[in-house]
């Protein structure tokens, strides 16, 4: 017997059947446009048979280390057949079986383990939440076991490049909204890039055109962008400059920065400098000022 297209589950019933959160179901609705449910006149979504199958279909996918943004728009059938070449779900329980199973594959260099691992953990979570829970706490431990010695250089690489792909993967699902322009790019000599690719990726989700411009970007040249572009701001993470270099940087951008524009920075680093312009933020404020879409207010 075919199955209906007639909206009648409610997103609770829904949950139950596919194992999937509320939340879930909504982030894959509005970021992915994996399913259009129907509204009930007070808003409420209403999910047809169809839907409900190519959402088991889904998590099936995910599960075995699929992106959801590679999947999301399939068809039901299409859906099917890639499923029948995929691997048994993972059945990981929350993120820090992803953070320790991320690990435990940088250590072996499974690079296609840990990718997986990555646009699994990614497809349940938030953007911000999924940085929080996920990326931090990878990015912390391997950061203690670089001061500790006990990871190499391949594997420290390795992790970082994997990072970078699910963050840059995350911030193409996002499309800019406005015309609003903000410069991304971190100070001379510091080349840790898991901060202003975060920034990134939360400026392009609120509908920010992001000009990007990574690591080691001189104070004068990150004005001239503000200049040559009409940004109004500016987003740049401190983390392993030490003061002493990162002091004088700040120091010059401030010196030179137009009272149009506005430097927002974060990271570890950044909080033990003096700031006169500058404004320090942690991700929660800064995606908050970001959601406004304007850089003053």
């Amino acid at each position: 017997m075919p199955m209906s297209e007639l909206a009648t589950y409610k997103i609770g019933t829904v949950s139950a059947q596919t194992g999937l959160s509320a939340h879930v179901i909504r982030v894959w609705e509005r970021r992915y446009q994996a399913i259009t449910p129907a509204r009930t006149p007070k808003g409420g979504r209403l999910f047809s048979e169809n839907d409900v199958a190519k959402l088991r279909l889904l998590k099936q996918l995910v599960d075995s280390g699929l992106a959801i943004s590679s999947v999301a728009r399939l068809t039901s059938d299409e859906l099917l057949l890639l499923s029948s070449k995929t691997l048994p779900p993972e059945n990981l329980d929350n993120q820090e079986d992803y953070v320790a199973e991320f690990l435990a594959a940088v250590s072996k260099l499974d690079v296609e383990r840990g990718g997986a691992l990555l646009n699994g953990a990614a497809a349940f979570h938030e953007p911000l939440e999924f940085v929080e829970l996920v990326l931090s706490p990878i990015s912390i431990e391997i950061g203690r076991r670089w001061e500790e010695g006990t990871i190499r250089i391949s594997q420290e690489h390795a992790a970082s490049m994997l990072m970078r792909e699910s963050l840059v993967s995350m911030t193409k699902t996002f499309a800019a909204s406005s015309n609003t322009k903000v410069v991304v790019g971190t100070f001379p000599e510091e080349r840790h890039e898991f901060g202003a690719l975060t920034v990134s990726m939360l400026a392009t989700m609120h509908g920010w055109s992001v000009v990007y411009l990574g690591t080691e970007v001189p104070p004068e040249d990150l004005i001239f962008a503000c200049k040559a572009t009409g940004a109004k701001m500016i987003l740049s993470s401190l983390v392993s400059l030490d003061r002493k270099r990162a002091q004088p940087l700040l120091e010059q951008c401030e010196e030179i920065l137009p009272d149009d524009v506005r430097l927002v920075i974060g990271g570890v680093a950044a909080a033990r400098l003096k700031r006169n312009k500058a404004e320090l933020m942690g991700l929660r404020q800064l995606n908050e000022l970001l959601s406004k879409k304007q850089p003053f207010f």
